[in-house]
C-alpha cells in the first residue's frame, strides 16, 4: 500500500537542498523516480547523492527531450511516459498510488502521503501555500490549476470548507493518484495536471483537496519574484500593458462561495501592499 513518487527535476539545485530532506521524511513512500532533464547546475549531483543516502529505492530517469526550459507540453510528455513504463512493466511498480510532486515545495508534513491516501479518493491534493521570507504565509500558491465550479482558488481567501475534504475541479503542484486512475486517464497539453483532472472527472473519477494538509511552496521572493500570479496582478495594478497578455479572465472563488474578478483581486492586492501585509 505504498506510494511511488515521481519528480521532474531540471536546473533546480537552488531548492533541492530544502526539498530532498522533506521528501525523505515522507511516510508510506515506496520508490522515488526523478525525471532528470540535462541541467546547467548541480541538479544531477544532488539527486545522485540523495540516491546514495536515501532509505527508499531511488531511480534517475534521464529525459533528454525535456527541453531547455519546462513547457506544459514537455511536462505532459513526462507523465505520459511514466504511464507507458508502468503499463509495460507492472511487476516493477507494486505501489498502489502515484504521488506527483514539484521539486520546489519546501515544507511537507511527514504524514502527507499517508493522510491523502487514507481518504480513498482517486485524486487528492494538499493545500499549497506560500513561504514569504522563509515563513509560512496565508497566500494560496497554485491559483492557476486549483479550481472549483469553474473558478480559480482565491489567493488571499481560498475555499476552506471548514477544514473538511473539498471536492474540486482540478489540482496541481503536489497530489496523490490511485494507480488505476493514473493509468486510465491520458496526460497531455495544455496545463497537463488540469487536463488530467478534467478528463478523469469525465471518466467518473473525483478530485479532492484537503485543507487540513498544508504544504508550502519555495519562497519565490528569494529569486526575484513573489507569487506566480500576483506578479501579474501587481503589473496590472501598475497598468503595465505587457501584463495583459498573461492575465486570465477566469474569476476567483472565495471561502464564502462568492467570486472576485482579476481586477477586484488587484485592488485587494493593492490594499494589502499599501498596509504592508505583503510586498
Amino acid at each position: 500500500m505504498s506510494v511511488l513518487a515521481f519528480i521532474p527535476v531540471k536546473n533546480c539545485e537552488r531548492w533541492l537542498g530544502g526539498f530532498l530532506p522533506q521528501l525523505e521524511a515522507l511516510e508510506d513512500m515506496g520508490q522515488i523516480i526523478f525525471s532528470y532533464g540535462e541541467s546547467q547546475d548541480n541538479t544531477l549531483d544532488f539527486i545522485k547523492q540523495f540516491r546514495k543516502i536515501s532509505k527508499h529505492p531511488v531511480k534517475i530517469k534521464a529525459d533528454p527531450d525535456m527541453g531547455v526550459v519546462y513547457s506544459s507540453a514537455q511536462i505532459g510528455l513526462l507523465y505520459s511516459d511514466l504511464q507507458r513504463v508502468i503499463r509495460e512493466n507492472p511487476e516493477n511498480f507494486p505501489e498502489t498510488h502515484i504521488a506527483l510532486l514539484d521539486s520546489d515545495v519546501m515544507r511537507m508534513p511527514p504524514n502527507m502521503l499517508k493522510r491523502l491516501k487514507s481518504y480513498k479518493k482517486p485524486i487528492v491534493a494538499p493545500y499549497i501555500w506560500t513561504l514569504f521570507h522563509g515563513e509560512p504565509c496565508p497566500l494560496f500558491y497554485d491559483t492557476m490549476v486549483f479550481r472549483k465550479d469553474g473558478f480559480r482558488f482565491h489567493p488571499f481567501d481560498p475555499p476552506l470548507n471548514d477544514g473538511k475534504l473539498l471536492e474540486v475541479d482540478s489540482v496541481g503542484t503536489v497530489f496523490v493518484v490511485e494507480k488505476q486512475c493514473f493509468l486510465d486517464v491520458p496526460y497531455g497539453d495544455p496545463y497537463p495536471h488540469m487536463k488530467f483532472c478534467n478528463e478523469a472527472r469525465e471518466k467518473g473519477y473525483t478530485v479532492w483537496a484537503d485543507p487540513r494538509t498544508p504544504v508550502y511552496h519555495v519562497d519565490l521572493i528569494r529569486f526575484g519574484s513573489f507569487h506566480h500570479e500576483l506578479d501579474v496582478i501587481k503589473a496590472l495594478v501598475r497598468k503595465e500593458q505587457d501584463a495583459l497578455k498573461y492575465a486570465d479572465a477566469t474569476p476567483y472563488i472565495r471561502n464564502d462561495g462568492g467570486v472576485s474578478t482579476p481586477y477586484e483581486l488587484g485592488a485587494e492586492y493593492h490594499r494589502l501592499y499599501t498596509v504592508g501585509t505583503i510586498r
